[in-house]
């Protein structure tokens, strides 16, 4: 299983202007969930002190810190987030296309809106 973070925004340019754009993606694959699981309670573990660095180096997750990064990005530029998960692997392209339709398609946006998890209201 493959999960897929993503941002979307609302396109500010005058020739697209309302249209709703894909601006970020972060993929997380089922090991990776597992470890960051592990890495989770490493740091939770009263008895052996672990720093978040620590944890997310030692079960190779470090690269999962962009998603507290992508909170941030999502509140400061007025993002919305969404969470798809998917038995096989989709490259950015098919998301961006997804959301591109979403702009004509209203099926496609229910399930756009169906996978939002936070950022814009």
């Amino acid at each position: 299983m493959f999960k897929y973070y993503f941002g979307v925004r609302i396109s500010p340019y005058l020739e697209t202007a309302g249209h709703l754009e894909l601006d970020f993606v972060i993929e997380i694959n089922e090991e990776d969930q597992k470890n960051l699981e592990l890495a989770v309670a490493m740091v939770q573990n009263a008895m052996w002190k672990t720093t978040n660095k620590e944890a997310l180096e030692s079960c190779n997750v470090s690269h999962l810190t962009a998603i507290p990064a992508m909170q941030h990005r999502a509140f400061a530029n007025n993002l919305s987030l969404h969470l798809v998960t998917s038995e096989c692997k989709l490259e950015k392209e098919d998301l961006r296309v997804w959301v591109d339709s979403c702009n004509y398609d209203k099926f496609s946006k229910q399930k756009l809106i169906e996978s939002k998890v936070g950022g814009r209201k």
